[in-house]
């Protein structure tokens, strides 16, 4: 579940999962894959806020993502993520580092923080508002540029019910930042999600 969305303006970009994935490395320490994915874009009819800025079209994200683990639990990632189509969608990019601990055999939790980041044209497409958009919504013409989109602590936990069965759950919350947040199409700058789910290993 989650809160309703304080970002009504963000893309499909801003949930996660889904797609397909490429393993390109798989070491101990480090880890790279290249993924493909759908991004369902933002249509003007989805919010009243939205009439008149157009929308953003659905398009393909290409996602490449490296990791690499250090010692007691940290890992670092990073993720960069291109329309692949160039339907406005821009680049988005995000560095994390997060820690796993078990604490026992059964039981391991994780935690972590997330730094995103966006180009100039993805700003624009989902925060900034043109001269013509602005003559058609009532909006004021908000110009964007690359930068800082938002950040995001989660934490997780998992417990294995025996060599099969596992059960799982986590939180998040997000708070946009710089450009971004200080969008007109921003209502609320903070979101939350939260979830739990059940495992099965074959």
């Amino acid at each position: 579940m989650a809160s309703r969305s304080a970002f009504s303006v963000r893309g499909a970009e801003g949930g996660g999962g889904g797609g397909l994935r490429v393993e390109l490395a798989r070491g101990e320490r480090l880890r790279a894959g290249l993924g493909l994915r759908l991004d369902g874009g933002r249509s003007e009819s989805d919010s009243e806020e939205l009439r008149g800025l157009g929308d953003v079209r659905r398009t393909l994200r290409l996602r490449l993502s490296v990791s690499y683990r250090l010692d007691d639990g940290w890992r670092l990632r990073s993720s960069t993520t291109v329309d692949a189509l160039r339907r406005g969608g821009g680049t988005l990019g995000e560095l994390q580092v997060s820690r796993d601990l078990a604490l026992s055999p059964a039981l391991g939790v994780q935690g972590s923080l997330s730094l995103g980041w966006a180009d100039r044209r993805h700003l624009q497409s989902y925060f900034g508002i043109t001269p013509e958009q602005a003559a058609r919504s009532g909006y004021a013409v908000t110009p964007m540029s690359a930068g800082l989109r938002d950040i995001t602590l989660s934490a997780g936990w998992r417990h294995a019910l025996g060599r099969q069965w596992a059960v799982f759950g986590s939180a998040s919350t997000s708070r946009l930042i710089d450009e971004a947040a200080a969008s007109p199409l921003v209502r609320e700058r903070d979101s939350w999600s939260m979830g739990l789910g059940l495992v099965y290993r074959f």
